[in-house]
């Protein structure tokens, strides 16, 4: 069963251990989901949760993670889609015990500069899911939230040119 989730207002919040969590994904103790061994997509852990929004946006997932080193800071992640591999990467920065990061894609770029370093995902009211698949051994999440983006300034006004002269005619 996958528990859903619903906010009307910016932020949505829920445990890594709340969705439908399937093997070699665990839950430990603590509450977090990881995997014991590196995978590809195929047979890598999976977990889903199904969340409902009340307004449009951009939206950003933001994740209590602990990636200890190199070897342990990878998961796929993607709303409303299956996952792609190498695009759906997500390559954490490596952490000392839980820290909350944003969700990036490796998308067109490397493992060391990806292309979006903060994901946004455009999203319309209703149902989603937030998907995350397991790729790299003792990769952690323990919590997830969803954070409502805000809009972009709107553009400035043109100014008048200043400095102006009137250059008589001769």
């Amino acid at each position: 069963m996958v528990a859903a989730f619903s906010s009307a207002g910016q932020d949505l919040a829920f445990d890594a251990a709340a969705g439908e969590v399937v093997a070699p994904f665990t839950i430990s103790t603590n509450g977090s989901i990881s995997q014991p061994s590196l995978t590809g997509l195929a047979n890598g852990g999976r977990a889903v949760y199904i969340f409902t929004i009340a307004s449009d946006g951009e939206y950003a997932v933001v994740a209590e993670v602990c990636a200890p080193d190199d070897a342990s800071n990878s998961l796929y992640v993607n709303i409303d889609g299956e996952l792609r591999d190498p695009e759906m990467i997500w390559d954490i920065p490596v952490t000392t015990g839980f820290a909350e990061k944003r969700v990036g894609w490796r998308g067109t770029g490397t493992a060391s500069s990806p292309q979006y370093a903060g994901k946004n995902f455009q999203l319309t009211p209703g149902s989603h899911r937030l998907i995350i698949g397991g790729k790299e051994p003792d990769t952690q999440v323990k919590r997830l939230r969803i954070v409502k983006q805000p809009p972009p300034p709107a553009p400035s006004p043109p100014q008048p040119p200043t400095n102006l002269r009137i250059v008589g005619q001769q």
